[in-house]
């Protein structure tokens, strides 16, 4: 996939060879985790394309300027709260609109702890973004769930 023009300032100068040795030379055009071949279907999933290849492959270990994760991290992240949230409440909907409704309540309350973070009186700011990036990532497991369950 090309990068876009207002995205190069962000990777090195040598991306496309960096990129093609990690994919063919490091990884021998697989996933790394999981062996599946690029460009064909994943072996247990049948998608074509798998986030953990997509991940790995584009190695994000760099944390961008004004970001204060890198995705890797933030993909854990989410999966934790995705598991969490398994385990909580086993029986999520299958049914689109009541699996929007969930995810709306999810970014209602991370809304409400951004505006405390940015409009409140400076106490307990790190326990605040902390609160924040747990909503957020809330926000990202119930997403997942959606494209998980949700029969479209």
């Amino acid at each position: 996939m090309p990068i876009r023009p207002e995205m190069e300032c962000r990777y090195p100068k040598d991306w496309d060879l960096r990129s093609r040795f990690v994919r063919f030379y490091r990884a021998k055009n697989k996933c790394e985790w999981c062996g599946a071949e690029n460009g064909k279907p994943h072996p247990i999933t049948g998608a074509k394309k798998d986030i953990k290849n997509i991940v790995k492959q584009r190695t994000f270990k760099h944390k961008w300027e004004g970001r204060g994760m890198t995705i890797e991290e933030a993909v854990s992240r989410v999966i934790e709260e995705l598991k969490w949230a398994e385990i909580k409440h086993p029986d999520f909907p299958k049914n689109l609109i009541e699996g929007m409704a969930i995810l709306a309540e999810e970014v209602g309350e991370a809304q409400i702890v951004a505006n405390d973070f940015y409009w409140g009186d400076g106490d307990d700011q790190e326990e605040m973004k902390e609160e924040f990036l747990t909503e957020i990532a809330q926000v990202g497991a119930m997403a997942l769930r959606i494209l998980i369950t949700t029969e479209v």
